[in-house]
């Protein structure tokens, strides 16, 4: 039994994503070009948190920002636009191997993007490989909150020296480090299946 429990990140890792998308969308819809770019502003942090709700999040937007509440939620799930086969390939060998238990999901998100990645017509089923997901806009905390990395350690009851966060950001990735995490930067599936590989993790195929 692998003493090691992963946790992994969504955004990037699992699901493909790009900003970039949401920024096109909104301008398609008539939002000015130089204003787009505060769509992700702090509020969206607090909407990630579950402070703000959906009709709230779109009451606080740039006015330049000029779009309904469903273009406005159309143009940010877009930026939500695919999976990443061959991470859902690692994630189905990990499946097989591992202790249900040592396995699950750490993500920043909003409602909008856990109706795009996991609702009924979702990206993926998260809950087809773990029945441990942790969702920020349920927890009321980001990887940007230092209370955050004990509360999972807790909840999950594992010492943090014993939870490896898979992520792509590599201050997510400081920041689980100095609560004693291990930690794993994500960059590409190769990388992934390698780094798993050289820890005992994944098995050869």
């Amino acid at each position: 039994m692998f003493m090691v429990m992963l946790l992994f990140d969504i955004g990037n890792v699992v699901v493909e994503c790009e900003h970039a998308i949401t920024y096109r969308r909104l301008q398609a819809y008539g939002a000015r070009k130089d204003a787009v770019r505060f769509f992700f502003d702090d509020d969206s942090l607090d909407f990630a948190r579950g402070k703000l709700s959906p009709e709230r999040f779109y009451s606080r937007l740039d006015p330049r920002i000029n779009v309904t509440f469903d273009q406005a939620k159309e143009a940010f799930q877009k930026h939500l636009y695919g999976v990443n086969l061959e991470v859902v390939d690692i994630l189905e060998r990990l499946r097989e191997t591992l202790p249900r238990e040592d396995l699950g999901f750490l993500t920043d998100c909003n409602v909008w993007q856990v109706e795009r990645v996991e609702g009924p017509q979702g990206l993926i089923r998260l809950d087809y490989y773990s029945d441990i997901v942790f969702r920020s806009c349920q927890i009321g905390m980001i990887k940007d909150d230092e209370s955050l990395f004990p509360y999972v350690a807790q909840q999950v009851r594992r010492s943090p020296s014993d939870i490896l966060l898979i992520d792509d950001n590599p201050e997510n990735n400081r920041m689980a480090e100095r609560h004693g995490w291990q930690t794993l930067l994500y960059r590409y599936p190769e990388q992934l299946s390698r780094d798993l590989k050289q820890r005992g993790i994944l098995k050869e195929e």
